[in-house]
């Protein structure tokens, strides 16, 4: 497409839009190139991810994978993540951050029950919430919580 230029403001806008938008159409090939090279090594590393995790869960006991199957099942809900992080912090929550937090929430509550079924030791049965106070507790002498105080967790005796 050839411009022509009659001298007015318009005609010389119009021709570096032109050369503006080529500009950008070759930047964004060259994007495209990196996203698919990163991609391939997300791929692979994916793959090997997937390799460990089955030959992982091959040893697993009839329990052990029950608590992985409920642990791979569970989540947090979204709006109910929302809700609690507006009262804590800034009342504006987008979803992603939602889901992000609740992720982390998610992870922080199987560590905690972990520890607490460790500190089960012979003890058969369903964890009780004396349990779950003592891993919080060894959680924090740990360090595993490091933005909590003393006042905060005073009332988890």
């Amino acid at each position: 497409m050839q411009n022509i230029n009659l001298g007015s403001p318009r005609g010389e806008k119009r021709k570096s839009q032109d050369t503006d938008h080529k500009k950008s159409r070759t930047k964004k090939k060259n994007v495209k190139r990196a996203e698919t090279a990163t991609d391939m090594r997300i791929e692979l590393d994916e793959e090997d991810d997937r390799k460990r995790i089955a030959s992982l869960l091959e040893t697993f006991t009839h329990e052990q994978m029950e608590r992985y199957e409920s642990f791979r099942r569970s989540h947090f809900d979204k709006y109910k993540v929302k809700a609690v992080m507006k009262k804590t912090s800034d009342p504006k929550v987008n979803d992603q951050v939602a889901v992000a937090m609740g992720g982390v929430a998610k992870v922080f509550a199987g560590e905690l029950i972990e520890l607490a079924r460790q500190d089960m030791n012979d003890f058969k049965g369903s964890i009780h919430p004396f349990h779950i106070r003592n891993a919080f507790r060894k959680m924090k002498q740990m360090g595993k919580l490091p933005y909590l105080n003393n006042a905060t967790t005073n009332t988890l005796r």
